[in-house]
């Protein structure tokens, strides 16, 4: 019986092993890339009334308030985000990221790695249709986060536990041997609670391409998602955050909206209801006219011509 067990452990083993996603188990080389000094934070959305999908049959429709938020440059194939693991843009792209895309253990048994490759597939729409900047996964890693970690920010862990190890630098240890000069961004998901849990996202923030350009998130909602990935790789590009006393709407806004008991739809879906304030973000897939010249004329995306890498992983 016990040799039956084991034969059919190891079959198992073989068939995960095979996935079509194809995932790796990370290794380690020495390698120049360095962490930086300066973090940009992108907090989560407040505590919701309710974060469970709706069947719009089952609400009464007088007290419907709602919201579509539904990413307008999406591009579908039967009614799904295109997977590009499979599936080429439609769009055209003059200038394609390579992403290594990475997921700790809670990450994987709270949202799936199809969900986070379709979320970061989500948030690359407006990146095409914008700029011309084509964001491709070309490898899926899982990887097992140290749960006694107790920060994910090291600024603050420097302010409240100097010394403590956070989850970014470690997921930077593990990972910054893929800024090999093939792979430009890291996208890692955490699904770790910490501290400072209240912190959705975070990214360099003085951003060298294929240096130390590698962000972290945690997923929150289905309508939400996206549009953190997509406000952290455009740090990664060079835009900054505006701060909340900035009247804008822009991918990188942190002025908030009040949603009142209201829904928000997207793709379809109805997510609610919601009481709190959002921050503008959340909402839109658009830059401002400040960020887009800064993306364009300062970096040249979105100008048709592919944007390279001095050797100093400096975007030009």
């Amino acid at each position: 019986m016990e040799v039956e067990v084991l034969i059919l452990i190891a079959c198992l083993i073989v068939a995960v092993a095979n996935l079509s996603m194809h995932i790796q188990k990370f290794y380690v080389e020495s390698t120049d890339s360095t962490l930086g000094s300066g973090f940009l934070r992108f907090y989560a959305i407040p505590a919701l009334v309710s974060d469970e999908t709706v069947n719009l049959t089952e609400v009464e429709p007088q007290f419907l308030g709602w919201r579509d938020t539904t990413n307008p440059y999406k591009d579908w194939l039967g009614g799904d985000p295109i997977n590009e693991l499979t599936v080429d843009e439609s769009l055209w792209a003059g200038k394609k990221l390579d992403a290594v895309l990475a997921l700790d253990e809670e990450a994987i048994t709270k949202w799936g790695i199809d969900y986070a490759v379709r979320t970061i597939e989500r948030a690359d729409e407006a990146l095409i249709y914008k700029l011309g900047v084509d964001l491709k996964i070309k490898q899926v890693v899982a990887y097992e986060s140290d749960d006694s970690i107790e920060w994910m920010n090291p600024e603050y862990r420097d302010v409240y536990a100097p010394g403590a190890p956070t989850l970014y630098e470690e997921a930077f240890e593990l990972f910054k041997s893929y800024f090999d000069g093939t792979t430009e961004i890291i996208i890692v998901i955490t699904g770790q609670e910490t501290i400072d849990s209240f912190i959705a996202g975070l990214a360099p923030e003085n951003p060298r391409l294929g240096i130390n350009t590698m962000v972290m998130a945690r997923f929150q909602a289905y309508w939400a998602d996206d549009n953190m990935i997509q406000h952290e790789l455009s740090h990664c590009l060079g835009c900054d955050d505006h701060p909340e006393e900035v009247d804008v709407w822009c991918i990188m806004a942190y002025r908030a909206e009040l949603i009142y008991i209201d829904w928000i739809v997207e793709d379809g879906r109805w997510y609610g209801p919601y009481n709190c304030y959002v921050p503008r973000a959340y909402l839109t897939y658009d830059y401002c006219s400040e960020c887009y010249q800064r993306l364009t004329y300062r970096y040249g995306y979105g100008s048709g011509y592919s944007v390279r890498l001095d050797p100093l992983g400096v975007v030009n």
